[in-house]
């Protein structure tokens, strides 16, 4: 798993809980049909885009995490 992939999973699991957003990600991976060996920043953009339509505190945690990538 990237190092960006690792960092999405951890934005999450502060507010889910590790099993659940690490099940979240890999989900969308497999949706979208990217690696988590090969997850690049666009790519993290992508799946929490992705993850950010879910509703709950999945869908609101993605959406913390975007703005995290976007400041960095």
């Amino acid at each position: 798993m990237s190092d960006v992939a690792r960092w999405v999973i951890d934005m999450l699991a502060r507010a889910v809980g590790e099993e659940p957003a690490r099940r979240a990600v890999e989900e969308v991976l497999t949706q979208l049909g990217r690696s988590p060996e090969a997850l690049d920043r666009r790519g993290a953009l992508e799946v929490l885009e992705t993850l950010a339509q879910r509703p709950g505190l999945v869908g609101t945690s993605a959406l913390f995490a975007k703005s995290r990538i976007y400041l960095a």
